[in-house]
């Protein structure tokens, strides 16, 4: 890609619907589980210990599962190795949905910023402008898998 076709791109349009995405998902993950993850013995204990609430933590951790992120689907037992854990299967209060979520809403998001395109456009060009929705995402997902550790 030359200068002249970066510059075609929608990239403000892109990263206002990538920053959507993320911080909808976010919200749709609070909105699914934060409930159950407020009132779990988990997060009361953390409370009565440290005196402070993690319940936007821990649903960052949910929110970051179904990327099989390595942070939240890795752990290592006592005597060296590492396996992967499926902790959205585990708990039965999580919403099979919450596999789909990220990957819908990123989709979704891209799919408005290339259909605007699309009428000026041919389809090529109307994918790469959709793909600009990681311009918005990717940062705030990095901020957020080191807030949510």
């Amino acid at each position: 890609m030359n200068t002249e076709q970066i510059r075609a791109l929608p990239l403000r349009t892109g990263t206002v619907a990538g920053v959507g995405a993320y911080l909808l998902g976010y919200v749709f993950t609070y909105l699914l589980v934060g409930g159950d993850v407020r009132e779990s013995l988990g997060n009361r204990a953390v409370e009565a210990i440290a005196g402070q609430d993690v319940t936007y933590q821990a649903v960052g951790w949910v929110f970051y599962m179904p990327t099989w992120s390595r942070r939240c689907s890795r752990w290592r037992p006592l005597f060296g190795g590492s396996s992967s854990v499926d902790r959205i299967a585990q708990v039965d209060a999580f919403s099979a949905v919450l596999y789909l979520l990220p990957a819908l809403l990123l989709f979704g998001a891209g799919l408005a910023v290339g259909r605007r395109r699309l009428g000026t456009a041919d389809p090529a060009s109307s994918a790469k402008a959709g793909a600009t929705v990681a311009v918005g995402y990717l940062p705030l997902a990095v901020v957020g898998a080191s807030l949510f550790r």
